[in-house]
């Protein structure tokens, strides 16, 4: 699904892809183009979290709670290593980003820093009615973000099965 915030008078030229390690986001990444003029590269974003770092870091140093979030980057990254050489293989020219924090907060901050004019990710859209197509993220992404966007769901939904 294509949500359009006006006229389009021309290729989208700074796509951004929010990105996990699942398969949504890897059929967004090789939808997306279809859109864009031959040879536009994406930008990737990831958005990580530290679990219970509110609870660990009162109890740790400036440098303790840098490796301790560290970790999660790197597993991150490496969660995505399989995407990375998926688009490798589809000859997709690509940027990644990762940041700290909430999916919701990461990518619209990083929408705008990048400038973007077409912003794609994924949908599990697994849970509540007025989610049901879309997703939690993805429906407050829509309404915020200051360009067009693009939400593909998981290729079973889009034939009418359970993702």
């Amino acid at each position: 699904m294509l949500v359009v915030h006006g006229l389009v008078e021309a290729p989208y030229l700074r796509p951004l892809v929010a990105v996990d390690a699942g398969e949504t986001s890897r059929h967004a990444a090789e939808f997306l183009p279809a859109l864009l003029e031959p040879r536009t590269w994406l930008r990737l974003i990831h958005a990580y979290e530290s679990p219970l770092e509110y609870m660990v870091f009162p109890g740790l140093t400036r440098d303790e709670r840098k490796r301790y979030r560290a970790r999660f980057k790197d597993s991150a990254l490496r969660e995505l290593r399989p995407l990375h050489r998926h688009l490798d293989t589809l000859g997709l020219r690509y940027r990644q980003a990762l940041e700290h924090g909430s999916p919701y907060s990461v990518i619209l901050k990083e929408a705008r820093r990048h400038r973007a004019d077409l912003l794609a990710l994924g949908t599990q859209a697994r849970s509540g009615v007025s989610r049901i197509l879309l997703g939690s993220v993805a429906t407050d992404v829509i309404r915020e973000a200051g360009c067009d966007v693009l939400v593909v769901r998981p290729p079973a939904m889009e034939r009418g099965g359970e993702p």
